[in-house]
């Protein structure tokens, strides 16, 4: 189970070092699967006891670019 996150994990810091989309499935704008990995990467983080809201709120712009990304989808799509 944890080697699986970790695999996905790998999968998509690969597609964001190559600078490939992230937040699309197929051609429509879908943050699902950006969401599905970052939770899994603070709960990988939580078992290693390391706190994600403590060390990483001054850094971690995830859910701010995640959400525009929801928002321009639903100003395009709606």
């Amino acid at each position: 189970m944890v080697f699986q996150e970790l695999v996905e994990i790998n999968q998509l810091r690969n597609r964001i070092a190559h600078f490939e989309p992230v937040c699309f499935d197929g051609n429509l704008i879908s943050t699902k699967l950006a969401i599905k990995r970052y939770k899994s990467m603070l709960k990988l983080l939580e078992w290693l006891n390391f706190s994600p809201s403590q060390n990483l709120a001054r850094i971690d712009k995830v859910q701010f670019t995640l959400r525009m990304a929801d928002d321009i989808r639903n100003q395009v799509y709606f």
